[in-house]
């Protein structure tokens, strides 16, 4: 058996209606597996799943959610994201470092490869 265990919290626009129901859409990263006996010779696999983005649609309006928690434990979820949808082979922990690093020490690296990235869109 598989299962999945959403977490994170968002910031909504508004209150919500009890009773009343919404559609929520939202990319996640799994950030862990834990595999459990079920003690009848099967397992259950529990999928935690981090919300990275989020939205909310209220009245026919497609909302985009804020995810709750510091500006860097978002840009990192994000970028770990990131680096297992494309596949990226090699240590996620030593590609995240390289990045504050240039961040830190050579903003204006980071700057250049901004600007190139963000050319023509």
């Amino acid at each position: 058996m598989n299962t999945l265990k959403i977490t994170g919290t968002a910031e909504l626009p508004e209150r919500l209606e009890f009773g009343k129901e919404y559609a929520v859409g939202f990319i996640g990263a799994i950030t862990d597996v834990k595999k459990k006996d079920l003690n009848n010779g099967s397992y259950e696999y529990r999928h935690a799943l981090k919300m990275i983005d989020a939205k909310i649609e209220i009245r026919g309006k497609k909302i985009p959610l804020k995810i709750k928690g510091s500006s860097s434990k978002r840009r990192r979820d994000a970028m770990w994201y990131g680096f297992n949808e494309l596949g990226l082979e090699g240590d996620f922990n030593e590609v995240y470092e390289d990045y504050k690093e240039v961040v830190i020490r050579n903003p204006k690296k980071f700057w250049e490869l901004y600007i190139n990235l963000t050319k023509g869109e």
